[in-house]
């Protein structure tokens, strides 16, 4: 065989070799030949048609497109609009509260903020764009772009949609989660983006994720082709566009079918022939135009009888609305919307009553509801119900079980029909119970408790409810063991041991009581404060933090305990140990979600504090304490103005076993692993567990806590006010009588505050005073927690630092002020005063210390001319140094320390929850002794210890009264009786408002005495007081100074423009950017000028016309206010000034600067003032009040060289 035939048969030998391989197969893709191949008609084959299709993805569509299409076309419109509209219209119910109040409240909270519309709305553009933000305009103290504050929501005040189209979420904090602190974003959303940035036609900002509702048109894979989609949704026009144009294409083609449908024929005798002449072709159409013209129903055709003849073809289009509604079902098919919703047609085909359609609908709806609703409602009512926690329009957050009312409307007919079996089944229980009865296994009042709780029974249900010991007490119950055995711990030595005397379990078997009723609903949590009404604003005012603490309580035990209605908001808190570790959880409620906490909870009506905390202990953990054991009062919670009650429990019955929904996963934690999880904590849990550490270690009790109440509450004999010591109720004696307070009370404050304060200060008095005098003296001191800066600028007169505030107040808040200031001076004279030390912080630089130090020694004496509030404590003077950056080196601290001969304390006098001291503006102090080195905390400071050396005051207070030796005038300083030399004509002017001198009464309104002034003015030293007063503001004028940006480039070209306008008889406006370049300069008036360059110009100079010099006007301050230039140059004849915004910059306030200086020009107007006076008092203002709004004013000379 040849080497041709020896490859051949090798090749065949080979090839033989795979077709036995193929066919026997493998175990991993075996070959299979078993496609449809048919070579006749191509089919499977490279030359089949249907081989080259190919998917290919949609193109991006722009957002402009999608706007565009929603706009012009009203099917698509309305597939985007009806589901979003159907979704939402039916509402929904809270499952797991009954309480109608509660109902009530969230119904009309929503109402208030249009929860309909607006989730409707963000659905729709869901649906459009793929997605969209519905951005929850909170109030909690913090910035948009900050993490909502949970403990200090205030209110929700508005609700706006934003769509995808304007979102720029920020990708790079997808992924940002940091597990030492889980919650700063909302939940667990990891691979949600903490912050959105929104840009609209009308501005931008950016919002933090925790104030957004997050609304996504379903999920797309990771890899998804458009990465634009891939975070919200694909938008529904991207899947129905092609759906939607066959749609319409084929019902708009089947009205031009019915043009084509009917065809006219003619018939012409040699029509051919005639075609072929020169003419022919003209007569034919001729023929024809004439035969069309009068073609019609009423009129008629004249043809020839031989030769001609006229015909119509109809042509037939079988299948067309087929056509048409394969369409219409494709298109239904897509969207998920039955065409009886979408195209208004009734149900036809075999299913002709359209159930199934409708159910398919509604479970559309359903998905919606569930995908974007469901979840946004339910965190929009948990903040709402924290909102109304705060108001006190709630007593608590419930829990959030949101369930949607049906999409499916029963017929009157099938209502019936349910009705009635429902009531053959409430028959059958009926009975089926009376049979129970019968037998006395059950009684009837157990019936009566389980209808009134819930409406309907079951009785077996009933029977499953009972504890097999409850059921047979002849049977021994299986119990629980304590969890390891409760061995000796520090919780159980030292001083731990004296709480647990005395302390018995009795009480905890007593019956709690049902719940309170809750207050008022109204949606006062919606609102901000001016738009609340009288009753709200009041109800608000009462339930706030500082107020909620002081309700009473009742019912005062020999031990201690206190039986607290629901509405004074009191709860409990317990500390389980065992073996030396705490037991805690996590919480699963909507306030405080996930954050580790013990047992505890609030005080039900009818209820003890240890009875409470019995019943949380069970309620939360399944065990039962064998005994509680009172601490103290925990500090009162910031959020909420509760102080809680506290108890220790070591012996316990049963294991730890969260069982109703509020906790999860309990454990005991040694005190070093719940220290390691301090971040994580429920803010009152990390209170008792300090409180717990300090009694374990000996320590003192940590700030802000308290033993249990010593006040037995209304009724006790000794509430609002001093008992016998050593006695547990009755009443301090007091002599005289006086009948009780019968007015009214307000503040939340019980009317036996009034009653005690009308006889302490009747007694002082001499006289019976009248409830309206009480009631005044009461309201205004417990007000001034809430408004202690405007009452503080009264009392001070709206001099010295207070000038500023006084000129931000109106008429009536000046009279409301005024009028509190000098309630509360009364209340002091007539309260017993309070005899411990008090303390004092103040910062200032070191001029004004200089000059304060030199006015307190020596043996003078000295006033601080206005109210005053002292702390009893440290804590409150390192608030204060902190606050004024008293670590900054260039400040300097000083303490004041005085024990009280006139002091009263604000608890007494009001019942307000402060440890502070108000001194009268007329108290006197005299400086004992100085320590350089006095220190407060880490803060350093100079502390001054005073002696309190009587009164005197400013104006009335020269009087000393009939009789004393000064009526009608001032004494001598140091001596009793005795008049001062009189005042000279330039201080009487002051003394009564008249003089002619601007620095005057300046420097009188910053609190300098008017013989001072007078004796300056005599010495010719007027000028040197006024300069004192300014270096007193340097350093804070250099501090706002060094926020301003370089403005160096800008300021030599307006140096240059001053020397060529300001001599012009015209006003000119020259304009400038930022780098100082001149852009536009405009010539106007004598009397002013316009320029459409100054809203975009960085900078503008202008000049002042006229022989005189000159500075700003309060036009050019109100105009520099309200544009966005950030330097304003004026030149006059010789000066040049400026303004300069900072980042400190408030435009609001700044509007003030230009009404003061309106006020100013106005006294020139009227004659008052010389024109030389008015530029140096507004040049004098605006150096001492411009910082205050952020702004930089400067002056200087500028003469060309």
């Amino acid at each position: 065989m040849d080497d041709r035939r020896k490859d051949q048969a090798e090749r065949i030998v080979k090839r033989y070799a795979h077709l036995i391989e193929m066919q026997t197969g493998k175990a991993v893709r075996p070959y299979r030949a078993d496609g449809y191949v048919n070579m006749m008609n191509k089919y499977g084959t490279s030359k089949d048609t249907t081989e080259g299709y190919r998917f290919r993805a949609e193109p991006v569509v722009p957002d402009e497109l999608l706007t565009m299409y929603y706009e012009g076309n009203g099917l698509f419109a309305k597939i985007i609009d009806t589901p979003a509209e159907e979704a939402i219209k039916h509402g929904f119910t809270l499952e797991s509260t009954k309480d109608q109040k509660i109902e009530d409240f969230y119904t009309e909270a929503l109402d208030e903020l249009d929860w309909e519309e607006t989730a409707m709305t963000a659905i729709r553009w869901a649906r459009l764009f793929g997605g969209s933000i519905a951005v929850m305009m909170i109030n909690d103290g913090r910035g948009i772009d900050e993490p909502l504050d949970w403990r200090n929501i205030r209110s929700i005040d508005d609700i706006r949609v934003y769509d995808r189209s304007v979102i720029q979420p920020d990708y790079q904090s997808m992924f940002s989660y940091d597990p030492r602190d889980p919650f700063r974003t909302r939940g667990s959303r990891l691979g949600m983006p903490e912050f959105y940035h929104v840009t609209s036609r009308t501005g931008s900002f950016t919002v933090h994720d925790s104030r957004c509702l997050v609304f996504q048109n379903g999920i797309l894979p990771e890899n998804t082709t458009n990465s634009i989609y891939q975070l919200w949704g694909i938008p529904e026009y991207v899947r129905i566009n092609r759906a939607i144009r066959d749609a319409e294409v084929a019902h708009g083609s089947a009205t031009k079918l019915l043009d084509r449908s009917v065809q006219a024929v003619y018939k012409m005798k040699d029509l051919a022939a005639e075609l072929a002449t020169e003419e022919g072709e003209d007569r034919v159409l001729r023929r024809l135009q004439t035969i069309d013209m009068a073609r019609g129903l009423l009129n008629s055709i004249t043809i020839d009888s031989e030769g001609e003849d006229y015909d119509f073809r109809q042509f037939q289009f079988s299948g067309v609305s087929d056509v048409i509604d394969s369409t219409c079902n494709f298109l239904s098919a897509l969207t998920s919307i039955p065409q009886t919703i979408l195209f208004g047609r009734s149900p036809a085909g075999m299913n002709a009553t359209g159930d199934a359609d409708l159910e398919n609908w509604y479970n559309y709806l359903e998905r919606i509801q569930k995908r974007m609703v469901k979840k946004n409602l339910r965190y929009l009512l948990s903040v709402i119900f924290q909102a109304g926690v705060r108001t006190g329009e709630v007593d608590e957050v419930p829990k959030i079980k949101v369930e949607f009312n049906p999409l499916w409307s029963l017929s009157d007919t099938e209502q019936a029909d349910l009705d009635q079996k429902r009531a053959q089944t409430q028959l059958a229980r009926a009975q089926t119970a009376q049979l129970y009865i019968d037998k006395q296994v059950i009684d009837p009042s157990e019936v009566r408790a389980k209808l009134a709780d819930s409406e309907e029974f079951d009785v077996e249900n009933m029977l499953d409810e009972y504890d097999d010991e409850n059921l047979f007490p002849d049977e021994p119950a299986e119990g629980g063991q304590v969890s390891g055995d409760v061995g000796q711990s520090i919780f159980e030595q030292g001083q731990f041991a004296d709480y647990a005397e005395g302390t018995s379990t009795e009480e905890h078997k007593k019956d709690p009581g049902g719940d309170g009723e809750a207050p008022a609903a109204a949606p006062a949590a919606t609102k901000l404060p001016q738009d609340m009404s009288d009753e709200e604003r009041q109800q608000s005012a009462a339930n706030a933090p500082q107020n909620r603490a002081k309700a009473s309580v009742q019912d005062v035990k020999g031990d201690g305990n206190t039986s607290t209605p629901e509405d004074t908001k009191a709860c409990v808190g317990v500390l389980v140990v065992s073996q030396g570790k705490v037991l805690s959880g996590t919480r699963k409620t909507e306030f405080g979600h996930g954050l580790i906490c013990g047992p505890g909870g609030h005080i039900k009506e009818g209820e003890s504090p240890k009875q409470a905390a019995f019943r949380e202990v069970e309620e939360e953990f399944g065990i039962s304490p064998k005994e509680l054991i009172p601490l103290g009062r925990g500090p009162m919670e910031p959020d909420t103005g509760i102080q809680p009650y506290i108890f220790l429990c070591t012996e316990y019955e049963g294991e730890p076993n969260c069982v109703d929904g509020e906790m999860a996963d309990p454990q005991f934690r040694t005190l070093d692993e719940i220290e390691q999880l301090k971040p994580s904590l429920f803010q009152p849990f990390a209170d008792d567990v300090a409180l717990v550490k300090a009694i374990a270690n000996g320590e003192a009790e940590p700030e802000g806590f308290a033993p249990f109440d010593e006040d037995g509450g209304p009724g006790s004999g000794n509430f609002g006010h001093k008992g016998r010591e050593g006695e547990i109720g009755g009443s301090e004696e007091r002599e005289g009588s006086t009948s009780p307070y019968d007015g009214e009370t307000s503040h939340g404050l019980e009317r036996g505050v009034y009653s005690a304060k009308k006889s302490e200060w009747s007694k002082n008095a001499g006289r019976e005073l009248s409830d309206r005098e009480v009631q005044e003296m009461v309201d205004a001191t417990s007000d001034y927690t809430r408004n202690y800066k405007d009452v503080v600028a009264a009392s001070a007169g709206y001099s010295g630092v207070y000038a500023t505030r006084g000129s931000l107040m109106d008429s009536e808040e000046k009279a409301t002020a005024e009028k509190s200031a000098a309630a509360i001076e009364k209340a002091i004279s007539l309260s017993d005063k309070y005899e411990g030390t008090t303390k004092r912080a103040m910062t200032m630089d070191k001029d004004a210390f200089d000059k304060f130090i030199a006015e307190s020694s020596g043996n003078s004496t000295f006033g601080l001319g206005h109210l005053s509030s002292w702390s009893t404590g440290d804590d409150a003077l390192k608030r204060v140094f902190r606050s004024r950056d008293g670590d900054d080196p260039d400040s300097y601290n000083v303490v004041l320390e005085c024990k009280s001969k006139s002091g009263v304390s604000i608890k007494d006098v009001a019942d307000v929850d402060m440890d502070e001291v108000l001194y009268s503006k007329k108290a006197r102090f005299k400086v004992l002794d100085t320590n350089p080195d006095y220190s407060v905390g880490k803060y350093k400071a100079v502390k001054l210890t005073l002696e309190e050396v009587g009164n005197r005051g400013d104006s009335s207070d020269l009087d000393g009264g009939p009789g004393s030796g000064n009526h009608g005038h001032e004494g001598v300083p140091g001596q009793v009786g005795g008049s001062a030399p009189s005042l000279t004509p330039a201080a009487s002017k002051l003394l009564h408002g008249k003089s002619e001198d601007f620095k005057a009464e300046f420097l009188v309104e910053k609190g300098m005495r008017f013989r001072e002034v007078d004796k300056a003015i005599q010495a010719g030293k007027l000028d040197e007081l006024v300069d004192e007063k300014l270096r007193e503001v340097a350093k804070e004028r250099k501090r706002v100074a060094d926020k301003a940006p370089d403005d160096s480039k800008v300021r030599k070209s307006a140096e240059k423009a001053s020397l060529e306008i300001r001599n012009n008889a015209d006003e000119t406006l020259v304009s400038y950017d930022e780098d100082g370049n001149e852009i536009a300069r405009d010539t106007g008036s004598a009397h002013g000028v316009k320029s459409g360059q100054n809203n975009v110009a960085y900078s503008t100079l202008h000049n002042h016309p006229g022989d005189t010099d000159s500075c700003f006007s309060d036009t050019d301050v109100r105009s520099f206010a309200n544009a966005d230039e950030q330097v304003m140059y004026m030149t006059s004849k010789t000066k040049l000034y400026s303004l300069q915004k900072t980042s400190d910059y408030d435009g609001y306030s700044a509007r003030s600067v230009a009404t003061h200086l309106e006020s100013l020009e106005k006294k020139y107007q009227d004659g008052d003032m010389t024109r030389n006076d008015l530029i140096a008092e507004t040049d004098l203002y605006l150096q001492l009040h411009a910082h205050e709004y952020g702004l930089v004013y400067k002056q200087q000379e500028v003469d060309g060289k």
